[in-house]
């Protein structure tokens, strides 16, 4: 479906999203870390920031194991674990955002580690992604699938190996064991 001019329109580039996220969000920030400073002082406001960083690294790794279990488990039913590859990235956004100093950071970072808004977020953004699956009517293949061609090598009746002895001396005694001599030269002696 290819859109018009006015639905292209409708949506900012990501480089744009970007830089405004990039320009105005240490902007934020720093705003209100001086408001917050101003209110509880220097000392606190820094003890408030490493705190909630100490909190939500706790809290990630808790949800972490337990998404990478789930997913672990999806992968043992035969499935591919979609809502918990979202929730993986949700936590990593989370953890990015919660060792980064500040409080929007911080509670931006919080709501990600609540599994209700991972889920309501997960729901806005599903129209947007499309999962390959296979056509109606094709049975996914079970296991792993490799794509090769082979050539089966069958020894020829009475042909004999060429080997040396421990005297030197060639020997035509063929040997079932073995694989039939190379072709095209490179495996004889110069």
């Amino acid at each position: 479906m290819t859109r018009t001019e006015k639905q292209t329109t409708a949506y900012l580039p990501i480089g744009r999203i970007l830089l405004i996220a990039f320009i105005a969000m240490p902007l934020i920030e720093i705003a209100v870390l001086i408001n917050v400073g101003g209110l509880i002082g220097l000392w606190p406001t820094l003890a408030l920031i490493v705190l909630t960083a100490f909190i939500g690294t706790w809290m990630l790794r808790q949800q972490g194991f337990a998404v990478m279990a789930r997913a672990q488990q999806r992968f043992a039913e035969g499935k591919m674990p979609l809502d918990e590859i979202f929730d993986g990235f949700c936590l990593v956004i989370s953890g990015a955002l919660l060792l980064t100093p500040g409080f929007v950071t911080d509670a931006i970072g919080g709501s990600l580690l609540i599994p209700a808004v991972r889920r309501w977020l997960k729901h806005r953004m599903k129209g947007r992604f499309h999962v390959a699956t296979a056509p109606p009517g094709d049975e996914p293949t079970q296991g792993p699938v490799f794509d090769g061609d082979y050539e089966t090598v069958q020894p020829e009746a009475g042909a004999a190996d060429a080997r040396t002895d421990d005297a030197g001396e060639r020997s035509t005694k063929a040997d079932s064991r073995s694989m039939p001599p190379p072709r095209g030269g490179w495996g004889e002696k110069p």
